[in-house]
């Protein structure tokens, strides 16, 4: 099971705008820990760069982003989101975590009530179920030739040796590959990126430039971006095109680049049901 949770959030009083991803990240595993503590040791350690879950800041709206930071204002909603492409863990989230969330959350200076949790994508665009499976037969019933992804959080690459702060499709798809066949029951071929890297092509974007503080003292600002960026399957491979649509739908479940466990990467389709 592939997993999307937005957890909707009230704030109980005024507090800094503060970046909470690592305070998210750090109260997910602590939950986690209570209920299965092997598992959350696993979830810590990963594999190597490789999480099988992500976690968002606390968010206001859930398509852009502010570089000024959020402030918390009391009596408003704000929201936070967990997914995991980890069948063991999407049980325990189903099964206990979700139906057991505790009535407050405390995160960096923040108190929330916890006022409701959704995993369904009629409910909200950044939430949803689904398989592997069902990605591929989705992807097989579109005839879409084009597709627009937003990031809805800081992201960026890291290739030979550099951070790049551009959503080429190599980089965004290196990773969904990589954690593809690290969870998939089957996986893709390995030589598939370099085919895939050269069917795809940027057809327009609306992306805006900031940093990220990757270090733990939140002083030394990385390049990033956000915003959306759509894609042209030039590829008259229908199997091809039938691949870019799964994966950009797994995107919604694995996150995108870097520190998708810290809030970053945040990252969805949106596809037409038409070529065009």
């Amino acid at each position: 099971m592939l997993l999307s949770v937005v957890i909707h959030l009230q704030a109980e009083r005024d507090a800094a705008p503060l970046p909470r991803g690592r305070a998210v990240h750090a109260w997910f595993l602590q939950q986690v820990a209570q209920r299965d503590p092997a598992l959350a040791s696993f979830l810590h350690e990963g594999d190597g760069n490789v999480r099988p879950f992500t976690v968002s800041d606390v968010r206001w709206q859930w398509d852009t982003f502010s570089s000024k930071g959020l402030p918390i204002l009391a009596g408003k909603r704000y929201g936070i989101r967990i997914t995991s492409i980890m069948p063991e863990l999407s049980h325990l989230l189903i099964q206990d975590l979700m139906p057991h969330l505790p009535p407050r959350l405390d995160l960096a200076g923040a108190s929330f009530r916890v006022v409701e949790a959704i995993d369904r994508g009629e409910k909200h665009p950044w939430a949803g179920r689904a398989t592997f499976q069902s990605l591929w037969r989705q992807a097989a019933s579109s005839a879409a030739t084009h597709f627009e992804l937003v990031f809805g959080s800081p992201t960026t690459f890291r290739s030979q040796g550099v951070f790049v702060p551009v959503p080429w499709p190599r980089l965004v798809f290196h990773g969904l590959i990589k954690k593809w066949n690290l969870f998939a029951e089957m996986p893709l071929p390995q030589d598939v990126l370099d085919v895939l890297a050269s069917s795809l092509a940027i057809r327009g974007y609306a992306l805006q430039a900031t940093g990220i503080p990757l270090d733990r003292h939140g002083q030394v600002k990385t390049p990033a971006f956000w915003g959306r960026c759509s894609y042209a399957v030039v590829s008259k491979d229908r199997p091809m095109q039938r691949l870019a649509r799964a994966l950009a739908a797994f995107a919604l479940f694995a996150g995108v680049g870097r520190e998708t466990s810290r809030g970053f990467g945040q990252c969805r389709m949106e596809m037409s049901d038409s070529k065009q």
